[in-house]
């Protein structure tokens, strides 16, 4: 795996398992919809690294100016994808500490 995968992939895949544990213990204190809006948030995340995924392999092979283009307008997606999850892992944090 590359570094790019042990950076985001590996966290990204326990903060989605984290997650579904989560729902699927349901612990008192922590709203159901933040879980719910953290999985959504993940399953973007998910959605546009699948999407971003067959573009980042071509660009190993050849630096075709479209896929970087193409690999730049997708990126907002996981962006956005990551500043929500923050958002609702600091609920989810800041209520379990409550």
């Amino acid at each position: 795996m590359n570094g790019s995968g042990v950076v985001r992939v590996l966290p990204q895949g326990a903060l989605t398992a984290l997650v579904i544990v989560l729902l699927a213990v349901a612990p008192d204190g922590i709203p159901v919809w933040v879980l719910w809006a953290a999985l959504a948030a993940l399953a973007v995340w998910w959605s546009g690294f699948a999407l971003q995924l067959p573009i980042q392999l071509r660009l190993r092979e050849t630096a075709d100016p479209a896929a970087i283009q193409r690999l730049l307008r997708t990126n907002g997606i996981r962006i956005a994808a990551t500043a929500a999850q923050f958002g609702f892992v600091i609920v989810i944090v800041a209520v379990a500490n409550a």
